[in-house]
């Protein structure tokens, strides 16, 4: 029977961070931080109007562009801006940063190399130049531009994150585990690296995963895939009621999420056997997906367990109708002819 398996723990979700160590007027000191970027652009525009010659301005409105995913855009304005000066490392990271996001992992390193030789101290660009390096799984680079980046600067929570994620590509989790905890004894509010710490420690089954959730929900409460993932341990570990109220608060959220909705009918059904109440949320999670072969199975399954042999032959045929040869809704019709 199948189960919904918690998101791999080698998905990666580095988020590239300004190179910005220049000290020269920024438009975010005009900006205010909560503003959208279309008002922080809104804003840069009339700046830019007044300034069309500042540099920074086109670097600040090329960042945001980029948060936009407005590669074009922002290709344009830090292509202007390094044709005013192009004297500046973090003018080379923020182009670095649309070669990346448009897949030119050459052109972002190199952009990244003439960076560094302009700011051989630029904190950031080692960074991303051992994001690149990891990608492209050539951990000597990425562990040799980590060391330079800590050379740099000795509080460094995202050099011990990328090293983290590194060593669990390679399979230490020991090592992996000791430098997550160390991207969070540094940065208390690191949520990516309280989401890997709990993905670590949820796949031996040790139930230190449940503080690490926490102390990512703590920090962003409406997370759904924390949610999903401490419901998963909780599942996975018997603990049932746990399980089902962080699913439920998934579904406050997100009321129409599939996955929840099938993972309450499947403890009802596997770990409770309250099969009427199983019933309810497969049948609430075909709504949702109408082509859900699996909780058309698992509601069949409740059928049969109710004796009513009627409807799970129906909901064994439509698992089999959405994915031929279903391999247990054919065990399951099999079951029924022999019992009748």
């Amino acid at each position: 029977m199948k189960k919904y398996l918690i998101i791999g723990f080698l998905v990666l979700s580095f988020i590239w961070i300004s190179c910005n160590n220049d000290k020269t007027n920024n438009s975010s000191t005009i900006m205010n931080s909560k503003d959208s970027i279309h008002i922080k652009i809104a804003k840069l525009n009339e700046l830019i109007k007044e300034n069309p010659k500042s540099a920074a301005l086109l670097n600040d409105r090329a960042t945001l562009y980029i948060e936009k995913q407005s590669f074009d855009s922002a290709f344009v304005d830090i292509r202007n801006a390094l044709l005013i000066d192009s004297s500046k490392s973090v003018y080379y990271c923020t182009l670095s940063d649309i070669y990346f996001a448009n897949g030119k992992v050459d052109k972002s390193s190199q952009a990244l190399n003439k960076a560094l030789v302009l700011d051989p101290k630029n904190n950031e660009a080692y960074l991303k130049l051992a994001e690149i390096y990891f990608i492209i799984e050539n951990y000597d680079k990425c562990y040799e531009n980590l060391n330079k980046a800590v050379e740099i600067e000795k509080i460094n929570p995202k050099a011990y994150y990328i090293q983290g994620m590194a060593l669990m590509q390679m399979g230490d989790t020991v090592k992996a585990i000791s430098s997550m905890q160390t991207a969070v004894e540094q940065n208390p509010e690191y949520y990516d690296a309280y989401v890997q710490l709990g993905l670590l420690f949820a796949a031996q089954h040790n139930k230190l995963a449940i503080d690490y959730y926490n102390n990512a929900l703590n920090i962003n409460p409406q997370s759904i895939e924390v949610l999903y993932n401490l419901g998963m341990f909780y599942q996975e570990n018997e603990m049932s009621d746990n399980a089902i109220n962080s699913y439920n608060s998934i579904l406050k959220i997100e009321p129409k999420h599939k996955n929840a909705t099938y993972n309450i009918g499947y403890i009802y059904l596997v770990y409770l056997n309250k099969y009427n109440e199983a019933i309810k949320y497969f049948s609430d999670a075909i709504k949702i997906d109408p082509k859900y072969a699996d909780a058309y199975y698992n509601r069949g399954l409740c059928y049969e367990m109710l004796g009513d042999k009627a409807n799970a032959k129906i909901d064994y045929n439509n698992a089999m109708r959405i994915t031929p040869n279903h391999e247990l809704s054919v065990i399951g019709l099999n079951r029924l002819d022999k019992n009748k």
